[in-house]
Order: C-alpha cells, then structure tokens, then sequence
C-alpha cells in the first residue's frame, strides 16, 4: 500500500501515526494511506504560512510567475503517476483523469502569463499638482479547501492565482481524495517555493479545516463543496474580518427549444449530465425540454445514457464511472426512489450497477413535477429530471425555480429566444447551444444565490479576491 505525505512548512510529514485511507470507488480497494494531521500540525502550517508571507509578497511577480512556469513543467513530468493516482482516488475514467489533469497544468501555465495583470490605475484630477495611482497587493496567507469530485482541478485554480499574487496558501483536500493536492504541493516544492509558500494538510474538515479557516492569521479563505457545508463555514467567519469565497452547489437546466439541433443538443447534455457520473457542481441536472420535441428528444438521451460503459476505470473503453462513496450512493438512489413514489417515471437506470464498488446506472427520469424535489434539488450524481413546457416564457419560469443559480445552457436557433434565455436565466454561468459543465480558463467562473459568492473564480478576474487594492496619491507641482 503506498503512503503518500502531507507538506508543512516545508517537510514531508510521513502518515506514522494516524491515518486516512484512501479507497478506489470503482472496485472498494484501499490503495493508499495519508496522515490525518492534528491542531499542533494546522498551527505549524499556519506559523509558516505567517513567516512566508512578506518575503512572498516581496517577490516581484515575474518571479511567482515563473514559479507557476516550472511547476506546470514538473507536473507534466509526473502525470503518468498523477493521472492514475486521481483516477483512483475519484473513481475517474482514465480519459477524465487524464483531461482533469491536463486541465490543471494548463492552469498554472496559464497564471503564469498572468503577472502583468497584477496592475494598476492613474488619476489626473480633482486637484491640480497631485497625481493617485492604485496597486494590487498581496493580503496575506490563504486557505484554499477543494472537494472530492475534482480533486486536481480545483487546488490548481485556487493556488495558481493566489500564489501569483503574492499569497503562500495551505491546502485542506477533501479526505476521499488527498494525493492530487499533494502532487500539486510537492511539485511547487521542488519548483523552488520557499518553505510555507505551498502546503498540504489532510485531516477531517471538522479538526483540520475549521482549525484552519478560523486561525485569525488567516486572510482569506476559498471553499468548493456543498451548500451547506459552506453556509456553514460562512457562519463561522462572519464574526471575522476573514474573506471568504465559496463555489456551492447547483441545480443546472438546459432548455432545448423546438427548433433546436436535437442531436447536438443530446450530445451536450449527456456528456455534461454523466462526466463524473453527475458528480460535479456544473453538470446538467434537469432538461427542459418544449413540448412538441420531448419524445423525440427523450429518444435521444436515453440512447445515448445507454451506450455509457461502466467498468475498469484504467480501460480507455470505460466512459463513466461510479460514485465516491456508498453514502452517495445511498443519497443517490433516495432521491430516484422518492421521485418514483410521487408519479415520476424512470426511463432508464434507476438503480445500482451489478460491479464491484459503488456504481449507479446512469438514470433518466421522465413526467418530473417542477415543483418537486428532484426538479429543484441538487442530486450530485447521475439523474437526469426530464420537464416537459409549452414555450419559451414557461421555460425560463422553469429554469428559475431553483435556490441555486450555478450555470444553464438553451439550445435553439432562433436568436431572438437565445439571448431572451440567456438573459433572464439567473445563473453566474449561461451557455448558448453548448454544455452547463466546462468553463474556459480565462471566463469568470462562479454562481448567485444558492451557488455561491460574488467573487470569482478563473480568469484576471479571480486575482482580486486574493488582493488589496491600495491608492496612493503624491504631489509633484
């Protein structure tokens, strides 16, 4: 069994004493084995984070730039390891670990080329002979905690820009899946991050991550996960000064319009429904669907959610892959089962796989109230809710009867109803005829209500919740 180490202020903490077991989903192997730290251990990532933060701050961008540089090029050296490490820990198809992966190399590449966007601005005016100018300055040491369904990808857009700002972060995984922010950590390490500047503590959210998040020294916290988790760590903070950043749950609609490419349209809501089995805050969770195309549609994905192959993630066959956990499971199949009792029709699925692990079918549930609980609830896994409306108006009403407000896609040709869709849809994220799930690196990521924050994730635009912004105005007349 492989033991693979946290990182704080700069030593590899070897799992000796306690320990956290890491378990494949797909065949219920424990194959690795973390150590699940104490308060003594989160206090020393914290002094160092603390001792780190000036000299990082003083650090001229380019240099933090370049940082991110060499380590994108050390994680592309491992990947062979990382890629099957995080298909293992997240139970992921290869071809998923592997563009994960990708995805977050690609990150720290892409904030690499980033450090002229720590900038400012000049004023003339208001008094003759003074000048003001602003600056982007770091806010100190962060904590970024990252969840199980992306265990690569989220660590890497939550250290990619914090570092480039000036800011050492420590890195609470989620327990399921700590080795991916571990190789990302270790990479930074061998990079050449000075000690505190990048770390990795795993432990149960309840000792490490509160012990973490409300350490006074902290300046800054980024969460992704559930809802209620986050509201609950917002609690937590609001009698503090500390920022937050929470990326939360969503309930994700595509309305596919009559006049829409139906095939296309099947293709994309598939592919974002059923990548990570359901199990990602984007995927598209409900389709409302116009009336006169619901068969015909329905056809469609249900052909389509068929031809899916479970099986050995390690296989480039297998294209979807279990659930994390029986737990999630459980949750899964609740919200099948209590749809069912209240007149909703499986279409397909609807049940466990007959494999080793935890494997759901992928399902489709048909004649889906939309007042019910899977048409307004988060399910976090792989459930289609098929709603069926007359017209555009009843789809929109429709699409925003939901707490969350995450992202959303229509399919349609006609523009008219396009841009009256993407307009009225109360979502951080909306898409035209494309996917609820994937988000280019520079777009602003992130969700209202329900979903999240204002602040933002990806893009230029994720730099500010991990600076200050100072003015400064000198006479020179």
């Amino acid at each position: 069994m492989r033991s693979v180490n946290a990182l704080v202020a700069g030593q590899q903490v070897s799992p000796n004493g306690s320990v956290l077991d890491v378990v494949d989903p797909a065949n219920a192997e424990t194959f690795a084995q973390v150590p699940a730290l104490d308060v003594e251990a989160v206090t020393r990532a914290v002094d160092a984070a603390a001792a780190a933060a000036p000299g990082w701050a003083a650090t001229p961008p380019q240099a933090r730039a370049a940082l991110l540089a060499r380590t994108a090029d050390l994680l592309d050296a491992r990947a062979e390891q990382a890629i099957d490490d995080l298909r293992r820990e997240g139970g992921k198809p290869r071809a998923e670990a592997a563009g994960e992966w990708g995805k977050s190399v690609a990150t720290f590449r892409y904030y690499a080329g980033l450090a002229g966007a720590l900038d400012g601005r000049s004023f003339d005016g208001g008094t003759p002979g003074f000048t003001t100018v602003t600056r982007q300055e770091p806010i100190g040491p962060t904590v970024a905690i990252t969840p199980w369904n992306v265990p690569a990808a989220s660590p890497a857009r939550k250290l990619a820009p914090a570092l480039l700002a000036g800011n050492p972060m420590i890195v609470k995984p989620a327990s399921a899946t700590p080795i991916s922010a571990w190789h990302m950590v270790d990479a930074l390490r061998e990079a050449g991050a000075p000690d505190g500047v990048a770390q990795t503590v795993s432990g149960s959210g309840r000792v490490v991550g509160n012990a973490l998040a409300l350490d006074p020294r902290i300046a800054a916290v980024s969460f992704t996960g559930s809802t209620s988790v986050g509201l609950d760590l917002k609690h937590a903070l609001s009698h503090t000064l500390t920022r937050i950043q929470l990326e939360l749950g969503g309930k994700n609609a595509a309305v596919v319009l009559e006049d829409a490419d139906l095939d296309a349209a099947a293709d994309r809501i598939i592919a974002a429904a059923y990548a990570l089995a359901g199990q990602q805050c984007t995927a598209t969770s409900r389709v409302i669907v116009q009336s006169s195309v619901h068969d015909a549609l329905l056809a469609k994905l249900v052909a389509r959610a068929e031809a899916l192959t479970p099986g050995d993630t390690a296989l480039a066959s297998t294209t979807y892959g279990p659930l994390i956990d029986e737990a999630q499971l459980d949750t899964v199949d609740g919200f099948v089962r209590r749809a069912t009792e209240a007149g909703a029709r499986v279409v397909t699925g609807g049940g466990r796989l007959d494999l080793e692990g935890t494997w759901y079918a992928p399902t489709i549930v048909a004649d889906v109230a939309q007042d019910s609980e899977l048409a307004r609830e988060e399910v976090f896994g792989p459930v289609l809710a098929v709603l069926s409306v007359a017209d555009v108006d009843e789809a929109i009403a429709v699409l925003n009867d939901t707490p969350y407000g995450l992202s959303s896609a229509v399919h349609t040709a006609n523009l008219h109803h396009a841009w009256k869709v993407a307009g009225s849809s109360e979502h951080g994220v909306v898409a035209i005829n494309g996917p609820t799930a994937g988000i280019d690196l520079p777009v602003p990521f992130g969700g209202f209500a329900a979903s999240g924050t204002d602040s933002k994730e990806h893009g230029p635009e994720s730099l500010r919740f991990y600076t200050r912004l100072k003015s400064v105005t000198w006479g020179w007349a």
